[in-house]
């Protein structure tokens, strides 16, 4: 087909926001849409190579996929094989053998089936997962396994337009399937292939119909500004919390089709001018090895500051090696192999393809089959690594179940017959799940039983939610469970409440993150903010403590723990493996800084009702707070304490207070 150097200019307004997203700058909130402008994009290109074979009698699948072998598989190989050298030297065993699987993955092209089982493409172990971002490159290879043939059989229909109704009909419906899914598995419709054919399918659908531009230049250039935008708008506007795809993917779909049908037009727009301007045209040129090497950079920088937010610096000088390795990649990888002179035999091109899937496979299947070569690193820097294991044993037993599923009981279990015969009742989030070996060790010397209520990212506040929906698992109705359960019965004499309260009142987390944002149960007005949160937290903790007062039972509060901007076995690790001593924690004065209002908030809230109110901050801080308790870190990553933590400082202090209630 004909060169348009517009489509080019379209590449790299796809690459450049999906560039800038993962190098964490927060005016590209939205820019992962790039892989739905590339899947359009790939959908037209393809589609018109297809038919344009087909029409001229010159259809052959072997010589489609030939095309495809020299196009993606030598960057995929160099890339991939160069990641995994990388890793060798950067990521540890755990990392280092999950970077094998999804280099199996890869070669297999299923990379987005093992994403999509895994880890999900918004998440904290996804941004440390170096091969994540060949889930569209699969995507790809998956759709074009079929749509090859399903075209060739199509193509035999007495008309075209029998041709284009069906494949109207498949796009229709996977786009209701998408849209459908988004709200219930988000994950399966992020990347599975036929949820997301739609948008190759627009693409496809634009390369079958042919529609001729002979618009004028008003209308023209109208249209054009129309579709830039279309794209550049989500790609600022939407976030990780943006319910994605679906609807929310229409945009940027429907306004890449817009600038591909506005640049095939007699009359040329402004906004194809704009993206025939030469420097777009280049990193157009280079966006398909710039897509490939940036992903593996950032994440591989990331795995060696120890945290998924990147300082700007460190951004910067990520998006600049990306930029350099891509120009090396397209002139010294991709521009030789996809020139036909190299290689003249087809079978030579399939040769050398199955060695090169072989070696990515092979190689990757070694790094898990030794599972991350931990020999790799001494013993102190391993037994630094497993506090990350070094969690509450009770978690899969306990977590996030309700009083109707019965709950789980710790401490002197066999002294009671039935949860509710427990003597308290442990009531929170994850922070309250993660100190519930400090709880079990307690109850335990003290001959008594506790009885776990606990949900994940779920403080112990009745009428209150978080604005995102996406957010929203569940945490109101469970608190409401619980709370109804202690107004209808009279067991357990006393409630203990534990949570990760400060990140509720100030709506941040240390370093960076997506903001959590309150409001109360059903007030669709909320604004987007999360400094009105403290007003919100309070009275729904004010509420929730009178209601408990009223039973007339006892009601311990266990204040937060310090929290991290950074993964604390990970950061201790890495600090021995290169040879320094433990880092210091953060100062005492900062963590009171982080937690002053909510400690305001909780002392007053126990005031007004009598509630004990526990710190464990003198057991973590002095002038600096501790990351390490006896040999062993002192949090299984930035803000759940260990295991060994939780009996060395929560269970001293949970035992004064039973010395107290048996006082009472």
């Amino acid at each position: 087909m004909k060169y348009r150097a517009d489509i080019d200019g379209l590449r790299s307004v796809a690459i450049l926001p999906v560039v800038l997203f993962h190098a964490g700058l927060p005016f590209a909130g939205g820019g992962y849409i790039g892989v739905d402008v590339f899947f359009v994009i790939s959908g037209y290109l393809i589609c018109t190579i297809l038919i344009t074979d087909l029409e001229g009698g010159r259809f052959s699948v072997w010589k489609f996929y030939e095309r495809r072998a020299r196009r993606i598989l030598p960057a995929l190989t160099v890339m991939t094989l160069a990641t995994m050298l990388a890793g060798a030297f950067i990521l540890f065993p755990d990392a280092f053998e999950s970077l094998g699987k999804s280099a199996v993955a890869t070669a297999a092209f299923a990379s987005n089936i093992f994403f999509w089982r895994y880890f999900g493409y918004f998440t904290p172990a996804a941004e440390l997962a170096p091969m994540l971002h060949t889930w569209s490159l699969a995507v790809e290879e998956q759709f074009y396994l079929v749509f090859p043939l399903l075209l060739w059989l199509l193509f035999r229909a007495p008309r075209r337009s029998y041709l284009l109704a069906a494949l109207a009909i498949l796009t229709v419906g996977s786009f209701w399937l998408a849209e459908a899914k988004v709200h219930t598995a988000q994950r399966s419709a992020f990347f599975l292939p036929h949820l997301r054919a739609w948008e190759l399918g627009i693409g496809a659908l634009l390369a079958v119909a042919r529609p001729t531009n002979r618009l004028t230049p008003l209308p023209n250039g109208l249209l054009g500004l129309a579709g830039l935008l279309a794209i550049l708008v989500p790609a600022i506007a939407y976030s990780a919390e943006t319910t994605f795809p679906g609807l929310t993917a229409l945009p940027p779909v429907l306004g890449t089709a817009a600038l591909i049908f506005v640049g095939a037009g007699t009359t040329r727009s402004r906004v194809t001018r704009l993206l025939e301007f030469r420097p777009l045209v280049l990193i157009g040129r280079i966006s398909y090895s710039l897509y490939l090497w940036h992903w593996p950079v950032f994440a591989l920088m990331r795995a060696e500051h120890g945290s998924v937010h990147l300082p700007p610096a460190k951004a910067a000088a990520g998006i600049a090696v990306s930029l350099l390795l891509a120009w090396l990649s397209y002139r010294f990888v991709e521009t030789p192999f996809r020139d036909t002179r190299l290689l003249r035999r087809r079978r030579d091109v399939f040769g050398l393809s199955a060695i090169a899937i072989a070696a990515m496979g092979l190689a990757g299947a070694a790094l898990f089959l030794t599972n991350g070569m931990p020999q790799r690193y001494q013993p102190d820097v391993l037994r630094m690594l497993a506090g990350a294991d070094d969690t509450n044993p009770f978690r899969r037993k306990c977590l996030e179940r309700t009083p109707k599923d019965g709950l789980c009981v710790i401490g002197a279990a066999d002294t009671v017959t039935d949860w509710t015969g427990a003597d308290y009742l442990l009531w929170g989030d994850s922070h309250a799940d993660a100190m519930s070996p400090g709880f079990d060790k307690a109850a335990a010397d003290a001959g008594k039983a506790i009885a776990v209520a606990t949900h994940l990212a779920c403080p112990p506040v009745i009428g209150i939610e978080r604005v995102r929906a996406s957010e929203n698992t569940g945490c109101a109705d469970f608190n409401t469970a619980v709370m109804a359960h202690l107004r209808d019965t009279d067991d357990f004499g006393t409630v203990i409440l534990a949570a990760r309260w400060a990140l509720s009142v100030e709506g941040t987390r240390p370093g960076s993150g997506s903001d959590v944002i309150l409001r109360r149960r059903g007030d669709t007005t909320r604004p987007p903010s999360p400094q009105g949160n403290a007003a919100v937290f309070s009275a729904g903790l004010d509420q929730t403590l009178a209601e408990i007062a009223a039973t007339g039972r006892n009601i311990v509060i266990v204040a937060p723990v310090p929290e991290l901007a950074w993964n604390v076995p990970d950061r201790l690790a890495r600090s021995l493996a290169r040879g320094n001593p433990i880092p210091p924690g953060p100062a005492t004065e900062t963590v009171l800084e982080r937690r002053a209002r909510t400690m305001e908030i909780l002392t007053g809230a126990a005031e007004k009702t009598g509630a004990t109110l526990l710190d464990p901050l003198a057991g973590l801080c002095g002038d600096q707070c501790t990351l390490v308790i006896g040999d062993r870190p002192a949090y299984a990553d930035d803000d759940h304490l260990s295991a060994t933590a939780a009996r060395t400082v929560i269970a001293p202090l949970v035992a004064v207070a039973f010395d107290d209630a048996a006082r009472r």
